[in-house]
Parts: structure tokens; C-alpha cells; sequence
């Protein structure tokens, strides 16, 4: 099941094993199942997290080498700056949990990617996501047998656009395992690309049109830089033309209903109610502009806002990434979370990594309309670990150049040296 690499052992896979696991058990909305208890999820998830760690230190004995670089050190400090703004909220227990969980699943993840490689990654998030929908399928069978199947197994998952970024990017991870299989493995390739359709289908199912907007960019992104780049471009144009001649009616309704201002705040799928929740955001950074409520603090802020008539329904959070940590840790978090994407953009640009850069597109694309680490899940660790392999890059003089263009000479190893890390 695991792909070949310079380390494919037991301890790798093991922790490979253990992270698809922790990213399952995360996927899980704890609010829609348990009534409210978002806590619920964080001890099994820093156990997991930490069983995943300690199997590739097995392996692997010291530290990343090198990572403390770039947008690693941007990432630090909002990390450092999180966990002092949990530990000065009004419930720091839960906050300073969940920053620790981000943190332990991030470094768990970096590592695998290192010791192994970005591969074995990517089987972990399509694992991952293959777990937490047979669970949910498990579970939706045998609970409320007189509702709709279908309804049941919304509620038992995750909102919208949480399981249509989990899709997204175990979509992704298959893609990058499909292209970078060995031309010979052609039964492999053609099981990778049917995994890879259906996690595109999950996500069409989904029903979040910002979570199908990030994958869109995010397979653009990929057939740009495995493609020939004119073709592609070609290709986008011409989708994008027949769909504006084909169904001109349908894509205008949407972008009616998106962008019309005479929609009802209620309605959240509108940009009238998203700006809502971008406004509270603001409003609470005039009030907590350096410290901000913590982690776990935005349920309390947008409940309130929502007893007091500031939005017109249910959000639990700032409905965009930018304004989410602008939220939780003031406008610190927010400035180290945008100098950590422009070093991140700064070190890619001096090489692309495909597989690696699609997750963080999709991801950044998914943040402009929606706060994708609200809780600790497969994003945040994606995000961390992919900094921290940027990290490396940029502690690094010159890349090498590819010998392949679809696998992509990495990370650095623990002898010093360069490992393949394909992505």
C-alpha cells in the first residue's frame, strides 16, 4: 500500500498509518455531533499526533535539519504568539490544547515527509479521508433509520466546505501518487486516478462552491506545472467559455445570489452575509487588538454577535482565514500569517514543488471565504508541514534541478544529503 522510497520501513509506515488516523479523527465535527463540545476531539488527536511523531524519531533521530528558515520562522512566531494568546483567554485550557494539537500534527507531518516522503504523505491524507467516510457511512447507517440517508450522513459529517477541503485535497494527494508512479505501474496509476475522481465527486457533493473554486485553482495549478502551460491555459479558457454559453442562466443565478447585495444576511452562501462576519472580526480587533480571545475563543465572539443582531445567522467563526486570525490572536497572528505565505511565495518561486504548492493553494484559495484552521485538522497539518519543507528549501543556496518533472528532488536528510521527496 505504501509507496517505495529511500525509507520505506515499518516506523514509516506506522506513522503514516497513525496520521491518516489523527486525520480522520479530526475531520469529525465534534459541535454537530456532541452538542457543542468542540473539545472533544483534542486528547485523541495529541495522542495520535505524538504516536506519529514518536515512530519516525525511531526512524529518523534528529530534528529537521535546516527547517528554521523562511516562512518556518513566521510560522513559529504565530505558533508562539497562539499559544500566548491561549493561555491568556478565558478558557486557556482548551485554547493551549488546540494549539498543541496544531503544532504536534504539523511536526508529525513535516516529518514523515522528510524521513519519508511526500508520497507517503499523500497516502495518509487519501487513508485519512477514506477512514473518516467509512465511519461516517458506518454511523449513518445505523442512527435515525427513518431519515434520509443522505441527511443523515450530512450531519453526522462535517459542514460543507470542511469535507469538500478534506476531498479537495485527498484528491490531490492521489493525483501526485498517481503521476509520480512509475510509467511501468499502470493497474497502480489507473486505481490512484479512480480514487482521485471520487474524492473529486465527494467534493462536488459536498455542495461548497468556495470549496470548489480552491480545487479548481488547486488542479489548475497542478496541470500548469506538469502540463504543457499553453495547453492548459487553452483548456481554461474554453471550459470557461462553454460554460458561460451552455448554462448562462444557471451561472448567473449563482453569481446573482453570491455577489447580490439585496440578498438577506441570512443567507450565508451571499458576499452580503460573509462580509457580516469579516465586520465582527474587525470590531473585535478594535476591541483586542494584540492579544485577540484565543484559539478556541471565535464560537463565544460570533454567538454573540448573533444574539445581539450584528449577523443574521448561525456562524461560528470568521467565515475567512485572515479574518479568523485576526480574531483568535490579534493583529500579531494576522501579520505573521501573511509575512509566512509571502516567504512561503518567495521560496516557491525559485522552484515549484507541485504536489506540495496544489495543498497550500487549495488551502490559501479556500481561506479568502472561509476560516480553514478553525480546528485542528489535515489542513493545518498540511500548511505546517509544507512551510517547514519550504523552510528547508530556503536554507538551501541553489535547488537542484529535477531529473524528472514529475518527482521533485527534496528535503534535505539526516545525513546532510538530498532524499527525493516527490510531490
Amino acid at each position: 500500500m505504501f509507496p517505495a522510497g529511500p525509507v520505506s520501513t515499518l516506523a514509516s509506515q506506522a506513522a503514516a498509518a497513525v496520521l491518516a488516523a489523527a486525520y480522520a479523527v479530526a475531520a469529525v465535527d465534534a459541535i454537530r455531533l456532541r452538542g457543542g463540545e468542540t473539545d472533544a476531539e483534542l486528547p485523541a488527536l495529541v495522542v495520535l499526533g505524538l504516536l506519529a511523531l514518536v515512530a519516525n524519531l525511531a526512524l529518523r533521530g534528529q530534528a529537521l535539519p535546516g527547517a528554521l528558515r523562511g516562512p518556518t520562522i513566521a510560522l513559529v512566531v504565530l505558533t508562539g504568539w497562539l499559544l500566548f494568546a491561549a493561555a491568556v483567554a478565558s478558557d486557556p485550557l482548551l485554547s493551549v490544547w488546540a494549539v498543541v494539537v496544531y503544532a504536534v500534527l504539523g511536526i508529525a507531518t513535516a516529518r514523515l515527509a522528510v524521513a519519508g516522503s511526500w508520497r507517503t504523505v499523500c497516502v495518509s491524507v487519501v487513508a485519512g479521508f477514506a477512514i473518516f467516510v467509512a465511519g461516517s457511512l458506518f454511523v449513518a447507517t445505523f442512527v435515525d433509520v427513518a431519515m434520509r440517508f443522505e441527511r443523515r450522513l450530512q450531519l453526522l459529517s462535517l459542514d460543507p466546505n470542511q469535507l469538500s477541503r478534506f476531498a479537495g485535497l485527498a484528491a490531490i494527494a492521489a493525483l501526485v501518487l498517481a503521476f509520480t508512479e512509475r510509467s511501468s505501474e499502470v493497474a497502480a496509476r489507473a486505481g490512484w486516478l479512480v480514487v482521485a475522481g471520487s474524492c473529486i465527486g465527494a467534493a462536488a457533493w459536498s455542495g461548497s462552491r468556495t470549496g470548489a473554486l480552491a480545487l479548481a485553482a488547486a488542479l489548475i495549478f497542478l496541470a500548469w506545472a506538469w502540463l504543457d502551460r499553453r495547453a492548459v491555459a487553452v483548456g481554461v479558457i474554453v471550459i470557461g467559455a462553454f460554460s458561460l454559453l451552455a448554462a448562462p442562466a444557471q451561472v448567473g443565478e449563482v453569481l446573482s445570489d453570491t455577489l447580490g447585495r439585496e440578498i438577506a444576511i441570512a443567507d450565508l452562501g451571499s458576499v452580503a452575509g460573509r462580509t457580516e462576519t469579516w465586520r465582527v472580526a474587525a470590531d473585535e480587533a478594535r476591541d483586542a487588538p494584540f492579544v485577540g480571545v484565543g484559539p478556541l475563543g471565535d464560537d463565544e465572539v460570533y454567538a454573540e454577535a448573533r444574539l445581539d443582531g450584528r449577523i443574521g445567522w448561525d456562524a461560528r467563526n470568521a467565515h475567512a482565514l485572515w479574518a479568523h486570525l485576526l480574531v483568535v490572536g490579534g493583529l500579531p497572528a494576522l501579520f505573521a500569517g501573511l509575512a509566512m505565505v509571502a516567504a512561503y511565495i518567495v521560496v516557491a518561486a525559485r522552484r515549484l514543488r507541485p504536489g506540495i504548492d496544489a495543498m497550500v493553494v487549495l488551502i490559501l484559495v479556500d481561506g479568502l471565504n472561509e476560516a480553514v484552521l478553525t480546528t485542528p485538522n489535515a489542513s493545518s497539518a498540511l500548511l505546517a508541514a509544507a512551510v517547514i519543507v519550504r523552510g528547508i528549501d530556503a536554507s538551501r543556496r541553489a535547488l537542484p534541478a529535477p531529473g524528472d518533472p514529475l518527482v521533485e528532488a527534496g528535503a534535505l536528510g539526516t545525513d546532510g544529503g538530498v532524499v527525493p521527496v516527490p510531490g
